[in-house]
């Protein structure tokens, strides 16, 4: 479906390798010789205006040349068109419901339970209704901790700046961020080695997938949940024309649904994962709306429980963490 790549701003592509073996349908592995993994990434390639696979593990390029074995041994043509799945991004839902209004239809999407996405060229709705975006302050090891308008505009503006300085992971972190949090190094702190603190030091970095961060578990009413999450750190500061977003006197950086940092490729390699169940982004830089959407969209999709965490949740957060638990 070639038209999806002009439309990239209102299709969200999802890389979907499925055997089309009578019914078996079991994941697609990579066709180079030792590599056998199942996890691929899609690229834009501007020059042939066109999306293509590559391997996540090899980074080879998957073309119609290559003929595809499954995890059950079969042997299928690889065909791009079959293997790339499109989620209507909100931002077409409302144009579509602007559309209908015009027409004066009384035809509506209701964005909160309709999800959109087109597979093999053909159109296909399905409703979620149960609850799945998560506020950061239900999770259990965040309940202690005074909201941000109970603190004052000094530490609000004391911890926007730490913001600035704390990185996804310490420049030590071979061989010793496991038990990082064991240690007294003040000094090596990163966003990992917090929420270690704020989990009792169950906070691990996560060795399940390459592509989460961090995780650990929480008990909620349903039920014991392990949260996997994605980190992203401040990063350099932004200049004028990056449009930076200002938070108590502090520039910050945005990550977009076009430059986001490597988040959405991320986020959809870890909602491809059937053992992940909740998924946490924590960043230093603050998440414009088309991103946001696009992530609710597709753990909407794939029934995933999500909670993002920005500056404005982080600085609560780390004002609790340097104001209380490092000197407990």
């Amino acid at each position: 479906m070639k038209i999806g790549y002009y439309f990239y701003e209102f299709l969200i592509p999802f890389p979907n390798l499925r055997c089309s073996n009578d019914d078996c349908n079991a994941t697609l592995l990579c066709p180079n010789e030792g590599c056998e993994s199942y996890k691929f990434e899609i690229k834009r390639d501007v020059r042939k205006r066109r999306y293509y696979l590559k391997c996540s593990k090899c980074k080879a390029e998957i073309t119609e040349e290559h003929n595809l074995e499954c995890i059950d041994d079969h042997t299928v043509n690889f065909k791009l068109d079959e293997s790339i799945d499109y989620i209507l991004h909100p931002s077409l839902k409302i144009e579509i419901n602007q559309i209908f209004k015009e027409l004066n239809l009384k035809n509506e999407i209701d964005s909160n339970v309709e999800l959109f996405y087109i597979r093999e060229n053909k159109l296909y709705r399905k409703e979620e209704i149960n609850k799945f975006i998560f506020k950061w302050d239900e999770l259990p090891i965040f309940q202690e901790i005074p909201k941000i308008d109970k603190l004052t505009d000094t530490i609000k503006k004391a911890q926007a700046i730490s913001i600035t300085e704390i990185l996804e992971k310490c420049n030590k972190r071979k061989g010793e961020c496991r038990n990082c949090h064991l240690k007294d190094k003040k000094e090596d702190i990163c966003l990992l080695r917090i929420f270690s603190k704020y989990s009792n030091g169950q906070a691990h970095p996560h060795t399940g997938t390459e592509f989460g961060d961090f995780e650990f578990p929480q008990s909620f009413s349903t039920g014991l949940e392990n949260i996997i999450g994605i980190a992203k750190s401040y990063g350099k500061k932004p200049s004028k024309n990056q449009n930076p977003q200002k938070i108590y006197d502090v520039d910050f950086g945005l990550l977009t649904f076009k430059s986001n940092d490597n988040l959405l490729e991320q986020f959809f390699q870890l909602s491809m994962e059937g053992t992940v169940r909740f998924i946490m982004v924590v960043s230093g830089r603050e998440i414009d709306t088309g991103l946001k959407n696009a992530l609710f969209e597709i753990a909407r999709w794939k029934q995933k429980k999500f909670i993002i965490i920005t500056p404005k949740e982080l600085i609560p957060i780390f004002s609790y963490y340097f104001g209380t638990l490092v000197n407990k």
